[in-house]
């Protein structure tokens, strides 16, 4: 990988905008200038642009903080690299988070790579990061020890003891996974123990839970085994000899149950036919009791047989006397409701003479009323034409005020493009100086061209990302809009007296105000797809922008090239140096020129657009809105000739002759302000009433309408409600009238009814054989005393049948039997059952047992198995764990994650001595050494050095400044060379050092720089941070930092 470009703005202390030009540099260049002006910023604008994180791992220079306190608060902050590997070249952009000025939420980490062969893109800072760790073959932290050497961090491993070392490696060379190994097998050794624990454990518990009562020598034998898992099988064969004796036992248990059994059945049979025979000679000895007496009942039915038949008679004549007095009843009915109907009649007649003369007092203001609906309608249209006026006249006080930004902005356009137009002029005649370039005018005209194509393509791309970015809050604001929208739309279906959805309340005194200009869904939906059409838009003029931006480049090296070959040999090297940089100073200076009147042009040309609109805009508002005054005049002057109803029924209507004094007030008063005289052809808008005086006269018209529509409202309310009485009153009166005379003849019809219906009980009397009424009210009985003398007579006779019938089949059966003895026989089946019981009480015991022990049996098998099984394991682990962690006896107690980093350890010292030796002068050697570590375990991450003057080791902690620099330098080379091979052999072209050489002399300061300049072999690049003046003397690529308190800057120079 190596960098050909690199661009920084508002980044770190640069306020502005910092390139260097890496294509410009070749072999060994340094990096030198102001303290903390920004040198190592220009790393971690590297390490930034391809991984978004600084280039050494402290806070101070976390990517969040990357924003540059100098800059303005309108110039973004980003990182541009472009780099060639494999062939390719590549272009990245990356800007961190910081806070935007106007905005509460800040700018996001963001990214985006082109390749500028290929046109293939990489969009967001994850994928970027991922793309840049796969085509390099390093992530950050491999890159960072590779590519950049950082102060102070290989002095720190050089004087770090051994475990630090082991943290540093693990993390460099990603050997954690044997750190992970290692507690994986210590994880399972521990699952392993356990598992043998437990199956212990359960083995004992086995031994508990037998029954072992009365088992004989063979359950103390294991009792004794409880404690010998190895003797399992001699357990498992005694515990199988006991549970087959218990089962033979369980056999002759069977046969005595079924003896007892069938002794218990036998006693139950023979007190099963003694209670038998002894009830039934008691039921015959009590149906002869129960049939001798329903025998002495019988004179008894009989007479009450003769009353029962005398009430059937007397309820045959009973129907005629209930007829007669059923018509005696109606008629009485009838005649009351005779006498209420024509009482009725009399109140209805008075009350319709009422209703009428209510009715005739509401004629006058019934015959008022389209009268007061014209005034009404012409108030409304009115006050809806005054409604738009205000709305207009608010807009065009708004449009008035933007045609007035807009023609400011306009001037301030043209004082810049005229700025911008001399300073044109002057780099015009600046390029008079520039004639030693005439050969290459032809490519100049081409590289400006195309500088304007470039700087228009990245406008475009910034426009374009601007009006993204504003779709995407327009979308968003749609979206907020309609879902507010939603509680308006909710209170328009509101029905006062039903219930709200929300609340449940059935009034509504405060409904949700309408949302103006709220979109709908599909407004949504489609301010959403044009967010997304910019979003793509702006993608697509990025890559465009960065392909012309590669060209530019291109064409600018060439030129550049071209430019060197003009010079005479004759002329001095630093002659030729200066009209080379005054050549491309010039050149830049056109450039900016360009852009800058570029810029200004179209400012001018948009300010010029922006003020016609808002004139046209502020034109267009301005005619709707007299059109609109001159409408609601015309509809109050309507109004004003047809105010006459008022006056006539003022001394009728007191109330309305006061609300007509305060309308013609009112009108009086607010006239020439509200409706001021209309000129057309005036282009002025003094006669344009301001929205206070328009809304207050809105206010007067409201006011009246809503006295005129009370009003309405009120006649006609009386006007219904004295057409209902009347027909009320009226239709009462005909329905009392039309009753009178129907039951005037119903009752006469009646009475005739009755005469006929009491000389029939008279016949129905004489026909049953009652000889006065006396004896048929005496022979009267009701339907119960009927229904119960039936079933009383009807009851006997079937008792007397019954009882015969079950005396002769009970003498039939039980005639001459003997009583039983019944206790005697409960007595002897109770013995049977209590035998029985006792033997299945024995049985279940033994059976209980016998399973008890047979299930332990079982698991005990079962139990040795996985015993034996399971501690095979957790040997098998055991000597695992023992041998990966250092343990095993009798070996050298080192872990294998030690054993792996000691390898990558001596890789890195033996790559450090092919260097130290050549800086030392042979004299220095390091040696790797082992410790001792944690738990008596060997660390082989120690490190000495050789002293070839002594031909002694000691600590490479007693080396001086210097010598400890040249042996970190060393360490940091060799540390790069291991890592690049361990990462798949990555060839990286471009070093960064950023190390002090202040504490070398001036002979091993020469022999550091002769290593660093091996390094360049094979056109590598080699940069060095320092302020040692014998580099900036012995370089001649240089890049020079400054400080100042507008930020830093940087320039590239070649000394020699």
């Amino acid at each position: 990988m190596r960098p050909i470009r690199l661009k920084l703005s508002a980044f770190g202390p640069y306020g502005k905008t910092a390139e260097v030009d890496f294509s410009r540099l070749s072999g060994l260049f340094l990096i030198t200038g102001d303290t903390g002006a920004g040198k190592t910023t220009l790393f971690d604008g590297v390490s930034f642009a391809l991984y978004g994180a600084a280039s050494g791992g402290d806070a101070r220079r976390d990517s969040a903080s990357f924003r540059s306190h100098f800059a303005d608060p309108k110039t973004p902050t980003f990182a541009e690299l472009t780099f060639s590997h494999l062939g390719k070249t590549y272009f990245i952009h990356r800007n961190p988070t910081y806070l935007r000025e106007g905005l509460k939420t800040p700018k996001q980490h963001d990214a985006e790579m082109t390749c500028l062969d290929d046109g293939r893109q990489w969009l967001g800072a994850r994928e970027v990061t991922q793309a840049v760790t796969a085509l390099l073959g390093l992530d950050e932290k491999q890159f960072r020890q590779t590519m950049m050497i950082a102060q102070g961090d290989f002095l720190r491993i050089l004087h770090a003891k051994s475990d630090e070392r082991e943290r540093i490696f693990e993390e460099v060379f990603g050997t954690q996974a044997y750190s992970r190994l290692s507690r994986s097998l210590k994880e399972r050794w521990s699952e392993k123990r356990a598992a043998r624990e437990q199956s212990l454990v359960r083995y004992g518990q086995l031994f508990e839970e037998l029954r072992l009562d009365g088992g004989g020598p063979d359950a103390q034998a294991l009792k004794a085994l409880a404690a010998a898992p190895d003797r399992a099988d001699e357990a498992a064969a005694l515990l199988t000899a006991l549970c087959e004796a218990d089962a033979e036992k369980l056999d002759a248990l069977d046969a005595e149950i079924l003896r007892a059994e069938a002794n218990r059945k036998a006693a139950q049979e023979r007190l099963n036919t003694g209670r038998m025979v002894n009830d039934g000679l008691s039921r015959l000895a009590q149906t002869r009791a129960q049939l001798a007496e329903a025998e002495a009942q019988s004179e008894t039915m009989g007479a009450l047989s003769m009353e029962r038949d005398a009430a059937e008679r007397a309820r045959r004549a009973a129907k005629f006397e209930e007829e007669t007095a059923r018509i005696r009843e109606e008629g009485v009915s009838r005649r009351r409701r005779l006498d209420e109907e024509r009482a009725r009649l009399t109140a209805a007649a008075a009350e319709l003479d009422a209703a009428e003369a209510a009715l005739a007092a509401t004629d006058a203001d019934w015959q008022a009323l389209p009268a007061l609906r014209t005034r009404i309608d012409r108030l409304s249209r009115a006050d809806q034409a005054l409604r738009r006026a205000e709305t207009l006249s608010r807009r065009v006080a708004q449009a008035r005020e933007t045609l007035k930004q807009a023609q400011e902005r306009r001037a301030e356009a043209e004082r810049a493009l005229r700025a911008a137009e001399a300073a044109q002029t002057e780099a015009a005649a600046g390029r008079a100086r520039a004639e030693v370039l005439s050969r290459a005018a032809e490519s100049m005209k081409r590289m400006a061209a195309l500088s304007e194509e470039t700087g228009s393509a990245e406008a475009d791309y910034r426009s374009a990302k601007a009006e993204a970015d504003a779709a995407r809050a327009e979308a968003d604001a749609a979206f907020d809009a309609f879902m507010g929208s939603q509680a308006a739309r909710l209170a328009r279906s509101l029905r006062e007296g039903e219930p709200c959805p929300v609340c449940g309340s059935r009034a509504h005194p405060a409904p949700h105000p309408a949302a103006e200009g709220a979109p709908n869904e599909d407004g949504v939906r489609l301010a959403q797809q044009r967010s997304e059409k910019m979003d793509a838009q702006a993608r697509k003029l990025s890559a465009e922008a960065v392909a012309r931006r590669a060209q530019l480049l291109e064409l600018n090296q060439s030129l550049t090239a071209e430019l060197g070959r003009e010079i005479a040999p004759a002329e001095a090297p630093g002659e030729s140096r200066r009209a080379a940089a005054e050549a491309r100073t010039l050149l830049v200076r056109i450039d900016e020129t360009a852009e800058a009147l570029r810029r200004a042009r179209i400012a001018a040309e948009a300010a010029d657009a922006e003020a016609r609109r808002g004139s046209e805009s502020l034109a267009a508002d301005q005619a709707s809105l007299r059109a609109l005054l001159q409408e609601a005049q015309a509809a109050m002057a309507r109004e004003e000739a047809t105010s006459n109803f008022a006056n006539t029924n003022s001394a009728a209507r007191p109330t309305d002759a006061a609300l007509s004094a305060r309308r013609e007030g009112a009108t009086e008063q607010n006239e020439s302000a509200a409706f001021p005289p209309s000129d057309e052809s005036s282009a002025e808008a003094s006669d344009i009433p301001s929205p206070e005086a328009i809304l207050s006269r809105r206010g007067e018209v409201e006011r009246e309408l809503g006295a005129l529509n009370a009003r309405v409202e009120r006649v006609e309310r009386e006007r219904r409600a004295a057409e209902e009485r009347a027909k009320a009153a009226r239709s009462g009166r005909d329905g009392a009238r039309s009753a009178c005379d129907t039951l005037d003849a119903q009752c006469e019809r009646l009475r005739s009814d009755w005469l006929k219906a009491k000389a029939d009980f008279t016949a129905a009397l004489s026909e049953q054989g009652f000889a006065d009424e006396a004896e048929y009210r005496a022979a009267r009985r009701d339907d119960g005393q009927i229904s119960r003398m039936q079933s009383k007579i009807e009851a006997h006779a079937q008792s007397l049948q019954t009882l015969g019938q079950s005396l002769s089949e009970l003498r039939q059966r039980w005639e001459g039997a003997q009583p039983v003895d019944f206790d005697a026989a409960g007595r002897a089946l109770a013995e049977a059952e209590e035998a029985l019981a006792q033997r299945r009480a024995e049985r279940q015991a033994l059976s209980t047992r016998a399973e008890v022990n047979r299930s332990a049996l079982k698991r005990l098998r079962a139990e040795a198995v996985r015993l034996s099984r399971v501690r095979a394991e957790f040997g098998l682990c055991d000597n695992l764990y023992r041998t990966v962690s250092g343990q095993l006896a009798g070996a050298e107690r080192i872990s294998l994650e030690t054993y792996v980093l000691q390898y990558y350890f001596r890789r890195v010292v033996a790559a450090a001595n092919q260097r130290l030796t050549r800086m030392s002068a042979g004299r220095f050697y390091l040696e790797c050494r082992m410790e001792e570590g944690k738990k008596n375990t060997r660390s082989g991450l120690g490190l000495n050095v050789l002293d070839a003057y002594t031909n002694r080791e000691r600590d490479v902690k007693t080396l001086s400044g210097g010598e400890s620099f040249l042996a970190s330098l060393a360490l940091a080379l060799g540390f790069a060379d291991v890592v690049q091979a361990s990462s798949g052999g990555v060839r990286l072209d471009t070093m960064f050092i950023d190390e002090g050489f202040g504490t070398l002399d001036e002979e091993t300061l020469s022999r550091a720089m002769a290593a660093l300049t091996r390094l360049t072999e094979g056109d590598r690049l080699v940069g060095v941070i320092s302020h040692v003046a014998q580099l900036r003397e012995s370089i001649d690529s240089q890049i020079i930092v400054r400080g100042s308190p507008s930020g830093s800057r940087l320039s590239m120079e070649t000394v020699r």
